[in-house]
């Protein structure tokens, strides 16, 4: 399970739309994309694809065909929507699945008796080992601002990569938050265009 860390409008979501373009692209395999807020818009994702140099209708549509988006409000519905794509992993060849805001996902007025917020972190973190176990790739984006919560510290313990973007004046930077203290700081920049993302320096 990977993670992108970064805050309002840094650039997560179009990070995530260029991972997927990639995905149905060079793969055979399908995408589910679960969706807290709303945000997600195939159209974004079509000037993506477009801007690989696909621009065929038919071919386009039939890359969108094979990513499934589902809107996520509560943490109820991101534990159904996992066993949801566990049970239909094989039949619908679900190899990535992209969860946008994560934390946005958890209503603690959903939250029934002698059930605390950890206990559903850890549900759901088995159910998307479990997913991890059996093949598919899990992509989680979370706001910067969740970083001084201590369960979202345990929680950001449990992932394998993480990914911090910053933005300044239209330019984003990717920072390896895995890198160990006193390792050489590296970073890539990109800025959002039309097309996608455009490649501008790296260090």
């Amino acid at each position: 399970m990977s993670e992108i860390v970064g805050g309002s409008s840094a650039g997560k979501t179009q990070l995530c739309y260029a991972i997927v373009a990639n995905t149905l692209l060079h793969t055979k395999y399908n995408v589910a994309w679960l969706d807290s807020n709303g945000s997600f818009r195939s159209h974004r994702l079509v000037e993506f694809i477009n801007g690989r140099g696909i621009d065929d209708t038919d071919v386009v549509n039939s890359l969108l065909d094979r990513i499934c988006v589902a809107r996520v409000s509560d943490q109820t519905q991101l534990l159904d929507a996992l066993e949801f794509i566990d049970e239909k992993m094989e039949t619908n060849n679900f190899r990535l699945i992209v969860i946008d805001s994560i934390f946005e996902m958890f209503d603690d007025r959903q939250l029934v008796e002698n059930m605390t917020r950890s206990a559903v972190f850890n549900s759901i973190l088995c159910r998307i080992g479990i997913l991890t176990d059996i093949g598919c790739t899990v992509l989680v984006t979370t706001s910067a601002k969740n970083e001084k919560n201590d369960l979202n510290k345990a929680w950001t313990r449990q992932m394998k990569s993480r990914i911090l973007v910053k933005e300044s004046d239209g330019l984003r930077t990717l920072h390896n938050l895995n890198a160990g203290a006193g390792a050489p700081s590296r970073y890539c920049c990109f800025r959002i265009v039309h097309s996608g993302l455009k490649n501008t320096e790296s260090s």
